[in-house]
């Protein structure tokens, strides 16, 4: 067993992910975790070869494939004609290009299965109603406060704890993040209430001026998600799950093809929620001693490139390999820092970048603006030099 101790403050994706290879490779990490209970929020995202190889390194290869979904192919249509204007293929071509498959899957499926591997192999590693409430950044031993008067002294503090990072704050100060002028609007809809000709092409993605619908199917292709992104002139309201009217809804995406607005038209009621979408600059540093950040509280993603949470998976199996490679913590998070700054900056980019072209006329979107950046999975974070 490795001798350091490490704390992970956040229980979500990147802090789970992370506990799951710091354990492989012979830590023994515990995750603090300020909420009273242990469950995802959110709808679906994607991940693509470059994260589900991850997983699979982590032995989740096979479980991940039965709650996640692995589209054929995925259609870029013009969002008021229904005009296909692009087709990629996705069974055919990544697995046998990156050695993985690409999945879209539930968000709370993802993350309850991180957290039933995690019990499994280490019960109780899991703190809960853990609020950290500052940070003390010793050099040699950092100690995180928690609101319950608890003071953890530990070798390694690791914050994996979302855009709005205490830990990060901690560090480096409160930074306000900037408004997109983009508001997204998220639902679930049973694929049984959806016709028969949306069922047989249930991937997609159709553009407009100043608006996008995202959609495909979670939940072994019981349950359609759907998110639709719309440029505004302001926004006020705090969270991320803020309820929504469908009307409100419609009166950004009404003039789109029937057959996106009858699926969207489908949300149960109570199911449709809007929040803001911001973002952050590009940090150069991550690190304070031996504390560092990891994920959304590194690099929050916009999601245009539905790479958040394979950023977030990559960042903690090179960390573990790190850390198990090096003895000296303080060489391990530097070089963790040289080795993901570059990758997750040039990400973050190309997702606002994205957000332009979705959201550009769709007779005026050409063949780059339509590419997806297929490139990012040529990266094996599992084997790649260190």
């Amino acid at each position: 067993m490795q001798q350091r101790e490490i704390a992970i403050i956040g229980a979500g994706i990147g802090g789970l992910t992370l506990a799951l290879a710091l354990r492989q490779r012979g830590f023994a990490p515990i995750v603090y975790e300020r909420a009273p209970a242990l469950g995802e929020v959110g709808a679906g995202l994607t991940l693509w070869p470059n994260a589900t190889k991850v997983l699979a390194s982590l032995g989740l290869a096979e479980e991940l494939e039965r709650i996640g979904e692995e589209p054929i192919h995925q259609m870029i249509r013009n969002g008021e004609t229904g005009e296909v204007l692009r087709t990629f293929e996705r069974k055919s071509m990544m697995r046998p290009t990156y050695g993985a498959p690409l999945l879209q899957i539930h968000r709370r499926d993802l993350h309850d299965m991180l957290v039933r591997a995690l019990e499994a192999q280490a019960p109780g590693s899991v703190k809960l109603n853990c609020e950290l409430i500052g940070i003390e950044p010793d050099a040699a031993r950092p100690t995180a406060l928690f609101a319950d008067g608890a003071r953890v002294e530990a070798d390694i503090i690791v914050g994996c704890d979302g855009i709005r990072s205490r830990v990060r704050t901690e560090l480096f100060g409160m930074e306000s993040p900037r408004f997109t002028q983009i508001v997204a609007w998220r639902g679930l809809v049973p694929m049984a209430d959806l016709d028969e000709s949306f069922r047989a092409e249930p991937v997609g993605i159709h553009i407009g001026e100043g608006c996008h619908v995202a959609h495909y199917p979670v939940r072994q292709g019981s349950t359609l998600n759907f998110l639709g992104f719309a440029v505004v002139d302001g926004w006020a309201e705090e969270g991320w799950v803020i309820p929504s009217s469908l009307d409100e809804m419609m009166d950004r995406f009404g003039h789109f093809h029937p057959s996106v607005t009858t699926a969207m038209a489908a949300t149960p009621a109570g199911g449709l929620f809007k929040w803001g979408l911001f973002d952050r600059d590009v940090r150069e540093q991550w690190s304070v001693g031996a504390i560092t950040l990891l994920g959304d509280a590194a690099h929050p993603m916009l999601p245009f490139l539905g790479q958040g949470a394979g950023m977030v998976i990559e960042d903690a199996i090179v960390l573990a390999r790190l850390l198990e490679a090096q003895d000296d913590t303080l060489a391990a998070l530097a070089r963790y820092e040289e080795l993901r700054r570059p990758r997750t900056a040039y990400t973050m980019l190309k997702g606002r970048a994205h957000a332009h072209y979705y959201n550009t006329r769709a007779e005026e979107a050409d063949e780059s603006t339509l590419a997806m950046e297929v490139d990012l999975n040529e990266y094996d974070a599992v084997s790649m030099a260190l």
